[in-house]
């Protein structure tokens, strides 16, 4: 695979292609090379402008040509010309060991033993290289003048800091990280090592990086560096980003036969196609702004949830999605760590579909094939142990400690898949004890959602009792919606007073039903969406109705918004989804701050309530005010 990689043509298109100038030709050829070229190209014109940034790449240009080929000596001499050999043996045997292959991509599963003997996995080498097996930076820079030659105009990145950085200490500690945080089998092996790595990170964090908004992590999950502790969050989610939906991308998703994010990419080619690279990668980099958390900080947004994939956290070469999306996710964690915002990271599509015909899964499939395939589940399993130590990676990082505040096991989980084998509830029975040493209570939380209150409260505070250590910090997420068939099911009646209706007396009596088990709760989504066209005056009492609710109740710790943008379609339809178009001044909601009101739903009598049964009323039960 070398061999093809590194003959002239290749090298014609990839030295062109690295400074961002892909001439005609090289697109003439582009289907000529193998599809690892193409990811190369890739890692190497990444937006990432951090100071090593560029040398990283480059480095993971290299390690990505090695990845599970099973280079060996005999392979390498092989190649023609000793030039070819001297790039190779710098590429193989020098930067990859020393450089994280996750840096990319998060956490890394090999499918090829040739990778495990390269990275000695599998009780091999677990520490990094010592001083003298670095390559020198004299030496790394006379292999790359001897590599660019007649085209070293062409290399400036490569040459330039691949020869000042590739022994920098940060570096070789990035290496004793990976080696120390390789392997994701869920073993007795990995909940020993996971309890001394978490004893050894509380006993020695490493410090803050100066910032606007100091601020020191703890248990109190409503904190934050831009609002201080005590009250409700207010948060919103940044969907449609790194999970796309098609009902949120009008332009692209909107085509015959796309229905999801796999779908998306067949259309476009597959995940190494460069019109799949170029389509995702300006989606990822623009949809999510810093200009867009200015906005919504100064309105008074604190925390974020991040909706993920699967396939973030454990790529492989045969996932069929592109792959990139880290490096993406770590900048704006980046971005919210001197604005004093948080995160929670939510794992929001599993292998084969958490839920039937549902495009948030990434691939809808017609049954939920994550809860009946053993094969499936596994790998599920494998992602949401690999989601934890990406987070304890970011905890490591002087740019991004302290951010991330917990991690959602699953969203919106089919839930006739309760009580099955596997099902929801021995996923959350099996996983958080795992979890929870490797992220301890006394720093992160564990989003757990549940549809039904008649299951979810008294699993969880019988869970809390029995078993304190392990289930503090566990929080209940539910999603409130008046929308999908509830206030516009077939046959109801709809007026101005129906949502208030719900809010004010339904909801309310199911929250408070949930916070009377003694569990903290959080509202993961919610939304101004009603299936019906409103005005902006009902819009502004919407959202007052809904936030009071949400910090009068006892034990709630904070909401989300869904969603932070909406690329709307025509006519600005779904627009009532993207806060970005109703906080002012594009829309009509004055400041979060102004929106929490001293008591729920002013100018309604709540004697008028009808009566629910806590016990029987669902997120769907209609609400009629009584006379």
């Amino acid at each position: 695979v070398l061999t093809d990689m590194l003959n002239v043509q290749g090298c014609n298109f990839l030295n062109s292609c690295a400074v961002g100038r892909c001439p005609a030709s090289g697109q003439k050829n582009r289907k000529k090379l193998p599809n690892r070229s193409l990811m190369m190209w890739r890692l190497l014109s990444s937006p990432d402008n951090s100071s090593d940034g560029e040398a990283r790449r480059a480095a993971h240009f290299a390690a990505t040509a090695c990845e599970g080929c099973g280079v060996t000596q005999a392979a390498i001499a092989g190649m023609v010309g000793a030039l070819f050999f001297g790039v190779a043996a710098l590429v193989c045997v020098v930067l990859l060991p020393i450089l994280p292959a996750d840096e990319s991509q998060g956490t890394h599963v090999a499918t090829d033993p040739a990778m495990d003997v390269l990275l000695d996995r599998g009780g091999g080498r677990r520490h990094p290289p010592a001083p003298d097996q670095l390559v020198s930076a004299k030496l790394a820079g006379e292999l790359c003048r001897q590599l660019s030659l007649e085209r070293q105009q062409q290399l400036p990145r490569f040459c330039k800091h691949v020869s000042l950085q590739v022994n920098m200490r940060k570096e070789r500690q990035k290496a004793a990280d990976y080696f120390n945080t390789t392997s994701t089998t869920i073993t007795t092996t990995i909940i020993t090592q996971s309890r001394a790595n978490a004893q050894r990170r509380n006993s020695n964090k490493p410090s803050t990086s100066t910032t606007t908004t100091p601020f020191v992590p703890s248990a109190d999950f409503t904190c934050s560096g831009a609002a201080g502790c005590g009250q409700p969050f207010i948060g919103v989610n940044l969907g449609g980003w790194l999970v796309l939906e098609d009902w949120m991308w009008f332009a692209e998703m909107r085509g015959p036969g796309i229905h999801d994010e796999w779908t998306l990419m067949q259309t476009l080619g597959g995940p190494r196609s460069m019109s799949a690279i170029a389509v995702l990668e300006r989606h990822w980099d623009t949809f999510v702004t810093e200009e867009d958390l200015d906005r919504l900080l100064a309105w008074g947004v604190t925390h974020v949830r991040i909706p993920i994939g699967w396939w973030l956290v454990i790529y492989t070469r045969q996932t069929s999605f592109l792959h990139g999306g880290f490096r993406y996710l770590k900048r704006l964690l980046r971005w919210l760590k001197p604005r004093g915002m948080r995160a929670l990271l939510d794992l929001h599509a599993l292998p084969g579909a958490q839920a039937a015909n549902q495009g948030y899964t990434g691939h809808k499939h017609s049954k939920a094939w994550f809860f009946l395939s053993k094969k499936l589940y596994r790998r599920g399993e494998h992602a949401m142990i690999g989601l934890a130590r990406m987070i304890q990676k970011f905890e490591r990082d002087p740019t991004t400690y302290g951010v991330v505040f917990g991690m959602e096991l699953m969203n919106e989980p089919e839930w006739t898949y309760w009580g099955t084998h596997p099902g929801i509830r021995q996923t959350y029975e099996t996983m958080i004890p795992v979890l929870r040493r490797l992220l301890p209570a006394n720093r992160y939380a564990l989003f757990v959602y549940f549809n039904s209150v008649a299951d979810g409260p008294p699993w969880l505070q019988r869970m809390r009792t029995t078993n304190p250590a392990v289930y503090e910090g566990v929080i209940y997420d539910v999603h409130i919606y008046h929308c999908f068939s509830d206030d516009n099911y077939p046959g109801r009646e709809y007026t101005n007073g129906t949502d208030a209706c719900k809010t004010c007396c339904r909801d309310r009596v199911l929250l408070d039903h949930i916070a009377a088990a003694g569990v903290p709760l959080a509202v993961g989504e919610f939304s101004l969406a009603t299936g019906f066209w409103n005005d902006e005056e009902f819009h502004v009492d919407f959202m007052k109705n809904q936030l009071t609710m949400f910090g009068q109740t006892k034990g709630l710790i904070g909401s989300f918004f869904w969603n932070h943008r909406i690329l709307t379609g025509p006519g600005g339809s779904y627009s009532e989804w993207s806060l970005l178009d109703l906080i002012r001044p594009n829309g009509p909601l004055p400041s979060g701050k102004d929106m929490v009101k001293n008591s729920t739903c002013s100018g309604w009598d709540l004697t008028k309530c009808p009566k629910y049964d806590p016990f029987t009323v669902t997120w769907d039960t209609h609400c009629i005010w009584n006379p």
